[in-house]
């Protein structure tokens, strides 16, 4: 089917093997006033607590299939987008949780990934048990630049009971060298000077596509009519623990 070659297609085009089209879909029925409020499709397992970490699968890619008549007025998508410097949403399992803003306004943003799997350094002559997270860019070749240092639960700067956007953005800004620090804004800051502000009216027969964790979003109220769609995402698997944090467990 179309749907099955589209989903093969940025499989291969997004580097995200275990995508799939057997994921959510639903069908929407917008009418006059109705509204959907900003937010996110999907975020780090780290901002969902221990239940993050148990789920197969996550929401990887958005998509939106516009089915109104011409009589509907308003309930355009609204999506704040960022020009990136490499490859956004996941790299290699991790998921994207900031952006480095570019420093000229001519600048691409750099994707900012959590890596929650980072083997902490033990004693000589003893193994190390235990993970810790780590902030990574990545560079031109495709290899990791760490701008932060290691952390974990323990570390006051990271632990916090406030598990709102915005302070997650913050507790994550803590963690990152000074120079990154200065440059950090979390995925979900918006509006932001750095992004683009993109609206897509509800067209029978348009195609929206995007990353469910790097495209914040909104749905501007339906003035009228009936806005129409058929909605989901696609799913890929969920990132396990690395080998050794399961021989050591």
């Amino acid at each position: 089917s179309r749907l099955d070659a589209l989903c093969r297609g940025l499989r291969r085009s997004l580097s995200r093997p275990t995508l799939s089209c057997a994921g959510e879909r639903y069908y929407s029925v917008t009418r006059p006033g109705a509204r959907l409020a900003f937010h996110m499709d999907e975020r780090h397992e780290e901002t969902k607590g221990e239940r993050g970490w148990r789920l197969p699968t996550r929401r990887s890619v958005s998509w939106l299939l516009y089915l109104s008549r011409g009589d509907v007025r308003g309930g355009a998508l609204r999506a704040y987008c960022r020009s990136s410097a490499a490859a956004c949403g996941a790299h290699a399992g991790d998921l994207q949780v900031g952006w480095l803003d570019g420093v000229r306004a001519c600048d691409r943003d750099e994707p900012v990934f959590l890596d929650s799997w980072v083997r902490s350094r033990a004693p000589p002559g003893e193994a190390a048990r235990e993970a810790r997270s780590a902030l990574y860019v990545l560079r031109r070749d495709g290899s990791r630049c760490y701008v932060s240092r290691r952390f974990g639960p323990a570390d006051p700067s990271w632990s916090c009971e406030d598990d709102s956007p915005a302070a997650f953005a913050a507790a994550l800004r803590a963690q990152c060298r000074s120079a990154a620090g200065r440059r950090f804004s979390g995925v979900e800051a918006a509006p932001h000077p750095r992004q683009s502000v993109v609206e897509v009216p509800p067209e029978a027969g348009t195609l929206v596509l995007m990353d469910a964790v790097a495209v914040p979003h909104e749905v501007l109220p339906t003035l009228a009519g009936e806005r129409l769609a058929l909605a989901g995402w696609l799913h890929e698997e969920s990132q396990e623990p690395p080998e050794w944090f399961r021989e050591e467990a």
